[in-house]
């Protein structure tokens, strides 16, 4: 009976401690994988990953000054990059790393993605707004600077000062990752329609602000490493109205692919008319044009009529 009970016990035991080991072995592996998977992380990267508001700025006003740029060692990401993707992710993190420096143009290591790729990618129209918001601000602030400098300069270094800010021109969408495609050939591929538009607007606005015509159609146009344009990727997913979007702002973009695919012929079931486009673009105008015209004839009547008054006033104080 001591033997039975003794080899009851030994099996107890042998059975609880097989079980505590796997338990310390399991916890010992997770906390493996955990610091492999942060290694190379700051806090900071952890916390801007988190969209902790409250941690980003202890850390960024504590002591021991953190590296806003530095990069993770898997990823090669920036606390920017971490901050502007996931569904944590929080404009206000965003916001509070771009006024603290945070460099708006760094890309992954790996993938090439910079912020604005991420947060595309994420479909976070949000974080997109700031982002292009910060991009606009930072313009405007060098295009100011430009522009007191060159007024100190004499009057024949002053063309070449533009020429240069033509080349020096950086309008963030036009950034690229390893596989060549822009925030403009994610959004498209995704058919997110609101981050396409925010896109094209802020593209318009910085040709009206920069005076640089090319800088819409440099994008529209581009293409990847599949020489895929952001509307020929809009139309093989199947988004007409991404693909209206598109071309309604920019017609044209017709190149074909490695693949020989064209607009037209890669995917005729999407139903993207670029006639009929052509057509209502063409009308509107049209529109347009007539009520300029109506305009401008009725302010021709009212000054016609305003001086006509003003000559019969004027006679009649004569004659009084």
């Amino acid at each position: 009976m001591t033997v039975l009970k003794n080899r009851k016990n030994f099996m107890l035991k042998f059975i609880v401690l097989s079980f505590a080991s796997m338990f310390l072995v399991s916890c010992e592996t997770q906390a493996m994988l955990s610091s492999l998977y942060y290694s190379g992380s700051t806090p900071l990267h952890m916390a801007a990953r988190a969209g902790d508001l409250t941690q980003v700025e202890e850390l960024l006003n504590g002591p021991d000054l953190a590296d806003i740029n530095s990069q993770d060692m898997f990823f090669g990401a920036t606390p920017l990059i971490a901050a502007s993707g996931g569904a944590n992710a929080d404009p206000a993190v965003v916001s509070l790393l771009l006024a603290s420096g945070a460099d708006i143009h760094a890309k992954s290591t790996i993938t090439g993605d910079t912020a604005l790729h991420v947060a595309t990618r994420w479909r976070r129209d949000d974080i997109v707004r700031v982002l292009l918001a910060h991009k606009s601000k930072a313009i405007q602030s060098e295009t100011e600077q430009r522009q007191r400098k060159s007024i100190l300069k004499k009057p024949g270094q002053e063309k070449i000062r533009r020429s240069n800010g033509i080349v020096w021109f950086d309008h963030l969408v036009s950034d690229k990752n390893t596989e060549g495609d822009a925030a403009l050939h994610i959004a498209a591929r995704l058919g997110s329609k609101t981050i396409v538009n925010m896109l094209l607007d802020w593209l318009e606005e910085q040709m009206q602000v920069r005076r640089y015509n090319l800088v819409l159609y440099d994008v529209v146009y581009a293409q990847n490493e599949n020489r895929d344009t952001p509307l020929l990727l809009a139309v093989a997913g199947g988004y007409k109205v991404v693909a209206n979007a598109i071309f309604t702002r920019c017609r044209g973009a017709f190149l074909p692919n490695k693949q020989g695919k064209t607009v037209m012929d890669v995917n005729p079931d999407c139903g993207f008319d670029p006639r009929s486009i052509i057509e209502q673009l063409q009308e509107a105008r049209q529109k347009e044009e007539e009520e300029a015209e109506e305009q401008a004839r009725s302010w021709i009547c009212r000054s016609r009529c305003r001086s006509t008054c003003e000559s019969r006033c004027q006679s009649i104080c004569v004659i009084s």
